[in-house]
């Protein structure tokens, strides 16, 4: 616990030092390269880190390049039957994949005035829960982050792309895309179901059998009961930016014109998720983790934007410790936590 703790801290005190923006440029991606190692070369270390060791070893003896292209999510497929094809090992696949997806964490978080702060604290959930354990979610999710970049920008066919891109790593990312069809609109509720109303059968259509098999996990539970304990938990802390935010979108969209219609599209999607959560404690955990980025963007323009001068200081420290207490809480009670990621293992090192 205290190698994960150490690296968190350090940032994050990094990031409330650091005023200069040639001295914040280059700490960015001295911290991408941490994250990269940290991540990339962990051995051993992970809830997934067997299962995909075993598909990588096993999975792949008669497969053919032509063969994977017919398989779901066969981008996946396609990573892992390169690496083997030109000779590389299991430790390969980590480390590509994470330099994939610290490089889309980082486009995303520029987004930001502030984008130290924002991958800092993504550090504990969505660096360490999900990028050092599910490989596929964590490469769909950093493809939908270049999708919500584009979303800024108002391409709207580079967005579309970026999540139909995605879906070949992890089918669930599709159902993100009828916000493609906002992004030079307006945001409202009223828009946001008109969007899933055109383009939410053509995302069923292209997630083709995965709908029936995310039907029969999350909802029917055909193989077996299953439950998420820290899915409403991780929920809380996604949710409270954008109830601040709805609390002061006025201010916020004065403040941030540019980003407010991201922050308000994912505070619409936010506010929806109980729903989910009601049918299967899974689903919201997974659902949660495509949250999670625009939770944190939200953090971050409200604790430096919204609050008075007198007590911005407290303002923007109080989101480093909310994490950092997760991260502490986690590691503390999570009995996940305890088998898989402790003690820190590095082929490196």
């Amino acid at each position: 616990m205290a190698t994960y703790l150490v690296l968190f801290w350090t940032s994050a005190l990094a990031a409330l030092q650091i005023r200069r923006k040639r001295s914040a440029r280059i700490a960015l991606w001295v911290m991408v390269a941490v994250l990269v190692f940290f991540a990339g070369t962990r051995f051993e270390v992970g809830c997934d880190y067997t299962g995909y060791l075993l598909r990588f070893e096993n999975f792949y003896l008669e497969e053919t390049w032509t063969s994977l292209l017919s398989e779901a999510e066969s981008g996946f497929h396609l990573l892992n039957f390169a690496l083997i094809e030109g000779g590389f090992d299991y430790e390969a696949l980590i480390l590509v994949s994470s330099v994939i997806y610290l490089l889309c964490l980082l486009r995303f978080s520029k987004l930001s005035e502030r984008p130290l702060d924002v991958l800092v604290l993504m550090f504990p959930i969505l660096v360490v829960q999900l990028g050092m354990s599910g490989l596929r979610q964590a490469l769909a999710l950093g493809f939908l982050l270049l999708s919500l970049a584009a979303f800024v920008e108002k391409r709207t066919f580079v967005s579309a792309f970026w999540i139909l891109f995605g879906s070949f790593f992890h089918a669930s990312v599709l159902i993100f895309l009828p916000i493609a069809l906002l992004a030079r609109r307006e945001i409202s509720f009223v828009r946001l179901s008109a969007a899933i109303l055109v383009l939410g059968p053509i995302a069923a259509f292209l997630m083709g059998e995965r709908v029936e098999l995310y039907e029969a996990r999350y909802i029917e539970q055909e193989f077996g009961e299953n439950s998420s304990s820290g899915a409403w938990f991780r929920y809380a802390i996604a949710i409270v930016p954008f109830v601040v935010f709805e609390w002061k979108r006025k201010l916020v969209e004065r403040n941030h014109p540019r980003l407010y219609p991201l922050l308000r599209l994912f505070s619409l999607i936010a506010f929806s998720l109980p729903l989910v959560g009601l049918i299967s404690s899974v689903a919201l955990h997974r659902l949660g983790f495509y949250v999670m980025p625009v939770s944190i963007l939200t953090l971050v323009c409200i604790a430096h934007s919204v609050f008075a001068p007198g007590s911005r200081k407290i303002a923007v420290f109080l989101p480093f410790l909310a994490y950092g207490l997760y991260l502490f809480v986690w590691f503390s009670q999570s009995r996940h936590a305890a088998s898989c990621y402790v003690p820190y293992q590095s082929w490196m090192i």
